[in-house]
């Protein structure tokens, strides 16, 4: 009895998870990664010019950011405000990397690397290298915005705790 039910289970997870499989690349796949990628080229150029406000415009109304060492930013504005806090650090000039990249729907999954390289005004130039998790979401327009951000550095601490 148990072997005669196990099996109509284990057909409907099977059927599941290929149906979930087949959602992923429904769509134009690359058209939708090149559009992500020009998204990221905006979000590089506007960090590196130092404007906030068209990078917060890259987020979703009711986005997160995650930043390290604060707290989450959440909604627009309020990244706004944390990123333009991070922006008054000195001239900055960053260049991301993409690693990986799922779509879904109408949502995607990016993993990449950074390299920022900070010039604080009065103190010594540094470089940073960092990996990123950005959750973006397909707009009714047809664009896409980030609908949760979370980066942090991979250069080993130096400072103790």
């Amino acid at each position: 009895m148990k072997s005669f039910i196990k099996g109509p289970i284990l057909l409907v997870a099977a059927a599941f998870l290929l149906s979930g499989c087949a959602r992923q690349e429904q769509g134009n796949s690359t058209a939708d990664r090149e559009a992500i990628s020009l998204q990221n080229q905006r979000f590089a150029r506007a960090y590196s010019q130092g404007d906030a406000a068209t990078l917060a415009g890259l987020y979703t109304q009711d986005a997160y950011a995650l930043a390290p060492g604060n707290r989450v930013w959440e909604g627009r504005q309020a990244i706004r405000d944390g990123i333009q806090k991070e922006l008054s650090a000195g001239q900055m000039q960053l260049q991301v990397q993409t690693v990986s990249l799922t779509l879904l729907d109408d949502h995607a999954y990016e993993v990449g690397t950074y390299t920022i390289r900070v010039e604080p005004e009065g103190s010594e130039a540094f470089t940073d290298h960092g990996k990123y998790l950005t959750v973006w979401q397909k707009q009714a327009d047809g664009s896409w915005l980030i609908r949760a951000d979370a980066y942090n550095s991979s250069t080993p601490r130096t400072a103790t705790m």
